[in-house]
């Protein structure tokens, strides 16, 4: 509700113009109570969005529309009010000034994060918006998890009919963009996170994951992690362990794993093939007398440990043993870095991919913006040819 202007209630919604900024204009969309006028509408625009008289042209103001005047003549507003504002360069960021004001506002912050915002422009949008969804910006180079943020905020922009079909597109063509940059290059491939690395390993050193019985030791977020990326291998048996056994019910019961009392960690490495370790512990938490004791009574089957603690949980000496297999964060670290260099190296190729798709958004953009040119002079062509057999049939010629 505008403080000085209690008729008018107004709410700024993005348009398929303000999507994508123009060099002179922009168009807003505001619900206006039945009984405002022409006058309180525009001067409620110019005291909430500081702009001078001559900015405002409102023509008309019906019941539940506004009527604005653009260079292209007067176009009526499509059920509620749009009010057509015109600055010139060096008011060119205008709504921009307004998102901000409007965010850092809603989120109670202080104004001075407003120099960390970065604006881009026309191709830049698009550019930018292709890097984003392919992975290229993200600190995980080339990670996936950044496509399901965005197509969460597509699809809740969706519901709430708030995408034009420009933006429609733009996001749309963004997604293809992100699936032809992982399809056809390696900037997706390999372990980027030590979680990731340690499930990649198993999966490398082990056959069958999927089938294999896995304990982690430990309930935090490394061990959370680990347990995700386990899941979309395939693996479905864990046992979890944690020297607060309410933590260890608490993440069990969330992910229909197993918790069991850490008294009991012996016992389970006879049952389980993998076990993955990620503790706040001093000390060790797994030593060579242990896993001695435990290989014997696997009958030597092999023991795939993964030690993700700093300090270490699993003693150094426990590698010594045959079949038992031992690997810290040093490995895993060593892997992912790597793996990131291998991507680094398919920038190059993301890149060209991105550009193409950027020219042929454009391409779309620009013969879109052609519509109206072309349905006039199918309509000055359709008039004249009206006229002239209208002149003929006066002659009796036709």
């Amino acid at each position: 509700m505008i403080t000085n202007h209690s008729k008018i209630i107004l709410k700024p919604r993005i348009t398929e113009k303000s999507g994508i900024m123009t060099e002179t204009s922009n168009v807003y969309t505001f619900e206006v109570e039945k009984n405002a006028t022409k006058d309180t509408v525009a001067k409620a625009i110019k005291n909430i969005y500081k702009v001078s008289a001559k900015k405002v042209r409102i023509v008309n103001l019906p019941a539940k529309e506004v009527f604005v005047r653009g260079k292209k003549g007067t176009k009526p507003a499509v059920k509620k009010a749009l009010v057509y504002v015109e600055f010139d360069r060096s008011k060119h960021n205008f709504s921009f000034d307004l998102f901000e004001e409007t965010l850092l506002d809603y989120r109670k912050v202080d104004k001075n994060l407003r120099s960390h915002f970065y604006r881009k422009s026309h191709d830049e949008v698009v550019r930018h918006l292709f890097h984003v969804v392919s992975g290229l910006d993200s600190m995980a180079l080339g990670e996936y998890q950044i496509v399901g943020q965005v197509k969460d905020a597509f699809n809740i922009s969706d519901k709430h009919n708030l995408l034009s079909p420009l933006l429609n597109r733009l996001f749309n063509k963004a997604f293809e963009a992100g699936k032809k940059v992982r399809t056809d290059t390696c900037i997706s491939k390999g372990a980027v996170s030590i979680s990731y690395a340690a499930v990649d390993l198993a999966s490398k050193k082990l056959s069958n994951l999927e089938s294999q019985k896995v304990l982690l030791i430990g309930a935090g977020q490394t061990s959370e992690l680990t347990l995700q990326n386990l899941i979309t291998k395939g693996c479905d048996k864990f046992t979890i362990v944690n020297r607060t056994y309410e933590n260890a019910v608490e993440i069990a019961a969330k992910y229909k794993a197993k918790a069991v009392d850490i008294c009991m960690l012996e016992d389970l490495m006879l049952v389980n093939n993998i076990v993955i370790s990620s503790t706040a512990s001093k000390k060790a938490l797994i030593t060579k007398e242990m896993v001695e004791k435990a290989m014997k009574l696997r009958n030597n089957e092999p023991l795939f440990f993964v030690d993700l603690s700093v300090p270490r949980n699993i003693a150094h000496d426990v590698a010594e043993i045959e079949n038992v297999f031992v690997y810290d964060v040093d490995d895993l670290s060593n892997m992912v870095d790597d793996t990131l260099e291998m991507r680094r190296g398919e920038i190059c190729a993301a890149e060209a991919i991105i550009e193409e798709l950027v020219i042929d958004f454009g391409n779309w953009v620009h013969s879109r913006n052609l519509i109206p040119t072309i349905q006039t002079i199918q309509n000055y062509f359709q008039d004249i040819h009206k006229t002239e057999i209208e002149n003929l049939m006066s002659l009796n010629l036709v």
